[in-house]
C-alpha cells in the first residue's frame, strides 16, 4: 500500500517536474538566440542623440572600420593616427574621444554629418555604415550656465540587452555644465606624461603643441625636460572650450589627450617595435603618469556590451557580453540534464524513505 502510495506520488510530481522542466529548458534558448547573430557590416544603421538642451550642434565622424567580430580599424581621415582603438578599457574610450576630437579639430576634419537638436533635445541621422563613429558637440550657454558636452564614440550596431544585434543606436552624450565664470580670465595647465619606462632614451628632446579655444588654433608652445614637459597660460579668456594636439609625433608612440579641470593631459604611450622590447605590466608605469591630475570617470563606447559610458550600451571594464559565434546551444541543455537528475535522484530517495516506513 506504501508502495502503490508513493508510486502515484512520484509519477505526479514527475509529471509537473517535466512540465516545469520544458518551461525553464525553452527560456535560456530565447535569452541567448540573439547571441548568436552575426554582426552584418553591410547592413545600414541610424543613430539617435539624445541631449538635455534643444538647438545644440552635434557633428558626426566615421573613425573606423568594425569587423564581425568587433575588432577596430582606423578609416578615412582618421587613418594612421598613433591612437589604439582595440583592447581598451572605460578610461581609455574616453582618453581616446577626447583625443580624436583634437585631431578633428587640429586637421579641420570635415564632419560626416551635422545637425541641430530639436526642441526634446533629440536629433537623429540616418542610413550610415557600420563602425565606430565620434560624436562631437558644440559649447552652448543657457541662462546662467555654460553646456560643454563630451566627446562620445558610439559602435554602430550595438547589442540590445539579450545580445542581438541593434542597428538603431541612441545615445546620450555626457557634458559638464558650470555657472558663466565671474571672472574675465582662466587658467589652463598643458602637461605632457610618458609611459615609456626603461626607454626614456627614445623620447625627442622636445615636442610641440598646439592649444584652441573653440576649435580655433590660440597659441603654439614647445614642451620639453627644462619646463618639466608643462605649460601654463594664467590669463586666457573664459567660457570657450580648450582642447590640445601635438604635432610631429615621436616615432613608436600612441598619444591620448584629455581635459582634467584646469589641465590638458597628453600622454605618450611607448609602443616596442620588436617582440623583444615586450614590457612587463610593472615596467610601463611611468613614474610621470602619478603626476595625473585627477582621476576619470570611466566612458565607454555605447554598444560594445559593457557597463557605464553615455549611450544604450558601453564597452571596456564592464561585463561583456559573448562575442559573435560564441556557441550559446548547450547552455539550455546541460541546465536540462541537470535538473532532470537531480529530480530523479530526490524521487528515489524519496522512494526508499517510504519503502523503509
Amino acid at each position: 500500500m506504501r508502495i502503490g502510495t508513493c508510486s502515484g506520488k512520484c509519477r505526479a510530481f514527475a509529471g509537473m517536474l517535466l512540465c516545469l522542466l520544458l518551461c525553464v529548458s525553452l527560456l535560456p534558448v530565447k535569452a541567448f538566440a540573439g547571441t548568436q547573430d552575426t554582426l552584418d557590416v553591410k547592413e545600414e544603421a541610424a543613430l539617435t542623440v539624445q541631449y538635455e538642451l534643444g538647438g545644440a550642434s552635434f557633428y558626426l565622424y566615421r573613425a573606423a572600420d568594425v569587423s564581425a567580430d568587433l575588432e577596430f580599424t582606423l578609416t578615412g581621415d582618421f587613418a594612421g593616427y598613433p591612437v589604439e582603438v582595440n583592447g581598451l578599457d572605460g578610461t581609455g574610450w574616453r582618453a581616446l574621444a577626447e583625443t580624436l576630437a583634437g585631431f578633428a579639430v587640429q586637421d579641420q576634419i570635415t564632419p560626416l554629418r551635422s545637425g541641430v537638436t530639436d526642441e526634446e533635445g533629440s536629433l537623429v541621422w540616418s542610413n550610415l555604415e557600420t563602425g565606430l563613429y565620434l560624436v562631437v558637440g558644440e559649447q552652448m550657454e543657457v541662462d546662467s550656465y555654460v553646456y560643454t558636452p563630451m566627446p562620445s564614440l558610439v559602435v554602430l550596431p550595438s547589442r540590445d540587452d539579450e545580445g542581438r544585434w541593434e542597428y538603431d543606436a541612441v545615445i546620450q552624450p555626457k557634458y559638464d555644465r558650470e555657472e558663466q565664470p565671474g571672472s574675465d580670465m582662466e587658467k589652463i595647465i598643458l602637461m605632457k606624461i610618458w609611459q615609456d619606462h626603461g626607454f626614456e632614451d627614445r623620447r625627442p628632446e622636445s615636442i610641440t603643441a598646439e592649444l584652441y579655444m573653440d576649435g580655433t588654433l590660440y597659441d603654439t608652445v614647445s614642451l620639453n625636460k627644462e619646463n618639466n614637459w608643462r605649460y601654463e597660460w594664467k590669463d586666457l579668456p573664459a567660457g570657450h572650450k580648450w582642447t590640445a594636439a601635438e604635432k610631429n609625433m615621436p616615432d613608436c608612440y600612441s598619444m591620448t589627450c584629455v581635459k582634467e579641470g584646469e589641465y590638458l593631459v597628453i600622454t605618450n604611450c611607448y609602443q616596442p617595435e620588436t617582440p623583444s622590447e615586450t614590457e612587463t605590466p610593472s615596467e610601463t608605469e611611468s613614474s610621470a603618469e602619478e603626476e595625473s591630475p585627477s582621476g576619470s570617470e570611466s566612458s565607454a563606447p555605447a554598444g560594445t556590451g559593457g557597463s557605464g559610458g553615455s549611450g544604450n550600451g558601453s564597452g571596456g571594464g564592464g561585463s561583456v557580453l559573448p562575442q559573435t559565434g560564441q556557441l550559446w546551444w548547450p547552455v539550455p541543455i546541460l541546465a536540462f540534464a541537470g535538473i532532470a537528475a537531480f529530480t530523479i535522484g530526490w524521487a528515489r530517495r524519496r522512494a526508499r524513505e517510504n519503502e523503509n516506513d
